[in-house]
């Protein structure tokens, strides 16, 4: 008999042979000592205000930089012939031609990008505005006239002063204006230093009043992992800019920012994972298609040049980095290698053809601090990631930050070959539409669980929000966009909506345990307890998913294991109130024998069973637990596609809107129409469920079996993979309590299988015997696995 002694979190063996019975014994680690530490802190200085250095361009253009742009200047660089093509059009973007004029020396290109600025100094008419045409300011310094210099910085201070005193959606949080208004402060300030008087009064508002008391604490807060709360396109509408001014900053003052938080050195590794395989096209423009999430239009592909120009700076302030090398490589591989016209100085400003690249590898991201998880099986077309073949998972669990953010905790989303498993609705764009406050950002759009109170008031989800969808609660009393992080912290029980107890992270798998009670009214907190919201008492006791991709062996399959503990605290809630929900784009199909509950509603008794089918993906769905579940199938277009549990929320702004019906300037159907619902069909309280997702192409006839595991202590399942077989197994406890003492359970292999056993207590050791028709076996570690 071979035993093997391990310290693990997650204990992970590979078995070869034979029909099997596996032992596991724990002992448990050694107590930790005590250890008492005192910290006197000692004030820091503070810092001398950063000197900018004398005259222009000192915005992004050193001299270094310019004459490396002077050398690519030639006919042969796309880049280059593209800008100038941009630049020579009567109407070309007056960057474009300031930057051209900075490279040729060629005074008619600044003439008419001076001409154009002064055009535009009637009004302050969007966020960014008066950094922009400082830019021109700085570029063409040379080629302003005494009076046209008087003008630029009269109107500056002017903005300066009328926007100061009424700020309007200038917000300080984790939102989007904010960010936006602070470019054009410094690089007002840093472009007109020297002759402007107030200039040192624009440049310490971004630097110290905004960036340092505001930014910077808020940064910190959601910097392990480089994520931004308020989701795809408010991240590249807030940050883009953001980015832009602290590299103004850097090369006008010489001081890095980019060092003053980890967040911006994260955001390498979350960019280039948050993007879907395959590629989208939008009026000429080929791109990526992007992760939506929080309030975001899908397919509106110009807005990715944002997040483009972004990582590019982003690059060049971490060239060493390997992820940075990686996200280097798949920006630069056709067919999704360029800016959009409107930014091409940007991308010939920034995209630096001599930056060392790595084919990408990276198949998992973790952003603790907001708890989000992005997975993708692997790059099988390497950095152009044209192969929609690639499986690409998301799951998130943590707390609540931003207006824009959904409520979602405990959430997932898969792709392969096509949407199979989607976050549902159509953004109107404004965030207050009929379909955006009562379906599309709440819990019930998304594929996690709501539990119905039918005394439960969502009013303060946004304004004139009307529909009860049994999610997750809202911030009340709190604001939904807090500020600053003191006013954050001070109402940290109402921001508190979810937590990833556990996170691992291997080739062939990706672990993650949310924990997401805390996002619904529950026994420790709920609105009763401090609002006049007196039906919002506790209705979730638990809500815990453990949530394991299992990716794919030596061309096998690929699978995604669910295991949710659920509990209830009344039987109010509980039966077809309670409901794991799964969102598809098209109808699903149900195996089982299903009755009509109302035109749109079908529930199917019983049915352990499902497939889904988009595009050339299909989606398999196995419910192994709880024992007693029905599925409902919800949905139809006119019907119930974005039902809730008092009506269809389908329009935007009128109910006559014509259908189909919702949709934006970008998403021209209604997305995520249909969605499964698993449901417990008895009164308990509790319940495990286990469910197991197959992604495969749209030609596969049927999912390897998935066999339900119950042994001492543990639930799970065996998946009869041909290339390797998986074992997933789980605390059986509806508490979730760790393993403890011997766990013995059994299956029957078809060929090797990978054993994956959760819920071990951290730092435990264990011995592992398996036996073979009574015979012990050996269990190796399955690190040729993972070569």
């Amino acid at each position: 008999m071979s035993k093997l002694s391990f310290i693990l979190l997650t204990l992970v063996f590979l078995l070869l042979v034979g029909t099997a019975a596996v032992a596991c014994g724990h002992s448990a680690p050694p107590a930790a000592s005590s250890l008492a530490v005192v910290l006197t802190a000692t004030p820091s200085p503070t810092p001398e205000p950063p000197i900018v250095r004398a005259g222009h361009p000192r915005i992004y253009l050193t001299a270094e930089k310019l004459a490396d742009l002077r050398a690519r200047a030639v006919p042969t660089n796309t880049r280059w012939t593209q800008l100038l093509a941009e630049a020579d059009k009567s109407d070309g973007t007056p960057a474009a031609q300031a930057l051209v004029y900075q490279i040729t020396g060629q005074a008619a290109y600044c003439d008419q990008a001076i001409s154009a600025a002064l055009d535009a100094l009637d009004d302050y008419d969007y966020a960014t505005k008066a950094g922009d045409l400082a830019l021109i300011y700085d570029w063409c310094y040379d080629r302003l006239s005494a009076s046209q210099r008087d003008t630029f910085i009269a109107y500056f201070n002017d903005w300066g002063d009328v926007h100061l005193a009424n700020p309007g959606d200038d917000i300080p949080g984790w939102g989007n204006y904010w960010p936006r208004y602070g470019y054009s402060f410094a690089l007002v300030g840093l472009a007109t230093y020297g002759d402007n008087p107030r200039a040192q009064e624009w440049m310490d508002e971004f630097r110290y009043r905004r960036y340092q008391d505001v930014d910077l604490p808020l940064l910190n807060r959601i910097a392990d992992g480089g994520g931004w709360p308020e989701g795809t396109v408010y991240d590249w509408i807030a940050n883009w800019p953001r980015v832009k001014a602290l590299e103004a900053w850097r090369t006008a003052t010489g001081e890095d920012l980019f060092q003053s938080t980890a967040w911006y050195r994260e955001r390498l590794g979350y960019i280039l994972l948050h993007r879907l395989p395959g590629q989208a096209e939008l009026w000429g423009y080929v791109y990526h298609p992007y992760l939506s999430t929080g309030d975001a239009e899908r397919n509106r592909g110009p807005l990715a040049n944002y997040e483009r120009i972004m990582a590019l700076i982003l690059i060049s302030r971490f060239p060493d980095d390997p992820r940075a090398q990686q996200l280097q490589a798949y920006l630069a591989a056709p067919p999704t290698d360029n800016s959009d016209d409107f930014l091409y100085h940007e991308e010939f400003l920034w995209f630096d053809p001599d930056q060392l690249t790595i084919t990408p590898t990276l198949r998992t991201h973790y952003a603790p601090a907001l708890g989000t998880v992005f997975m993708r099986s692997g790059w099988p077309s390497g950095a152009a990631d044209t192969d929609t073949g690639a499986t690409y998972l998301t799951f998130q669990c943590g707390d609540h930050f931003s207006y824009h953010q959904h409520y979602d905790q405990n959430s997932f989303t898969l792709f392969k070959y096509g949407d199979l498993a989607v976050d549902s609705g159509v953004y109107s764009g404004e965030g207050l539409s009929y379909h955006d406050i009562n379906y599309y950002i709440r819990t019930i759009a998304h594929n996690t669980l709501v539990v119905y109170n039918p005394a439960e008031d969502f009013s303060d989800v946004r304004a004139d929000a009307s529909s009860n969808d049994g999610g997750q609660r809202t911030m009340y009393p709190a604001s939904r966009a807090p500020m600053t992080i003191t006013y954050y912290n001070e109402h940290a029980v109402h921001y508190e909506t979810g937590d990833i107890l556990r996170f691992d992270d291997a080739p062939l798998y990706t672990y993650a345990l949310g924990d997401a009670t805390a996002a619904y009214n529950n026994p420790a907190y709920n609105q009763a307890q401090d609002t006049d919201r007196d039906g919002n008492v506790a209705k979730v006791g638990r809500f815990q998913r453990e949530f394991v991709y299992l990716r794919p062996y030596r061309h096998g399959g690929d699978y995604l294991v669910l295991f949710d503990r659920v509990t209830v605290v009344s039987p109010t809630f509980g039966y077809s109130n309670t409901k794991l929900l799964f969102h598809t784009l098209y109808t699903p199909t149900i195996a089982g024998t299903g009755h009509e509950v109302a035109p749109g509603e079908t529930l199917y008794p019983g049915a352990d069973a499902a497939t889904i089918t988009s595009g050339d993906g299909k989606l398999f769905l196995a419910v192994l637990l709880p024992p007693e579940h029905n599925l409902r199938r919800v949905g139809g277009r006119g019907r119930r596609s974005f039902w809730v549990f008092d009506g269809n929320y389908d329009y935007h702004w009128e109910a006559d809107e014509p259908q189909p019906r919702p949709v934006n300037d970008y998403e021209d159907f209604p997305y995520g129409e249909w969605r499964l619902e698993l449901e417990p069909a008895d009164g308990d309280l509790s319940h495990n469920f286990l469910t197991v997702l197959h992604p495969a192409v749209s030609t596969t006839l049927a999912m390897p079996a998935a066999t339900l595991i119950t042994g001492t202590g543990v639930s799970g399942v065996h998946i009869a993979d041909p290339r390797l077989n998986r074992v997933a197994l789980f605390a059986a406890d509806e508490d979730g309590h760790v393993l403890t003492g011997t766990v013995r359970y059994a299956y029957a292999p078809t060929t090797a299988t990978l054993n994956l056993i959760f819920d071990l207590p951290p730092g435990g050791r264990y011995t592992v015997t398996p036996w073979v028709n009574g015979q012990p076996q050996t269990a190796i570690l399955p690190a040729a696995l993972w070569a």
